[in-house]
């Protein structure tokens, strides 16, 4: 069992549970919640972001989350699906092979190109800074 806040209204066993209010979730369910942005571990604990993964804080899992979010083509909910698939960084998607990309729910042949593409471009001008 897992402590978690809801950060969104949920649904369980039939009953609405509010945001702000905290409860225990099954481990599996309680990392659904979290990393689908409607829970936060309780108390600032921190937050698996995958069974073999470092456990992260929110505040780091929103960071990971923001930088995914910089690569052309990834929105919100893409950058959810590759940190669910264990890619935390830019270079990560970068040097990642194309075909573990197009496995993820939204990334197609011709998306993959695009995506990678520009992470490529996010590596090399941080690159170019240092």
């Amino acid at each position: 069992m897992r402590k978690i806040r809801l950060i969104h209204t949920v649904k369980r066993d039939g009953d609405w549970l509010d945001p702000g209010t905290v409860h225990d979730f099954e481990d599996k369910d309680a990392n659904e919640l979290i990393l689908g942005g409607h829970a936060e571990m309780h108390e600032d604990a921190p937050i698996p972001s995958g069974d073999d993964a470092p456990a992260l804080t929110q505040l780091e899992r929103e960071t990971i989350l923001e930088a995914l979010g910089e690569i052309d083509g990834v929105n919100d909910d893409l950058a959810l699906s590759l940190f669910g698939a264990g890619f935390e960084t830019v270079q990560q998607v970068a040097e990642a092979d194309a075909e573990d990309l197009i496995a993820i729910k939204g990334i197609g042949a011709t998306s993959v190109v695009k995506i990678q593409d520009s992470a490529e471009d996010i590596v090399d001008d941080a690159g170019d800074e240092d």
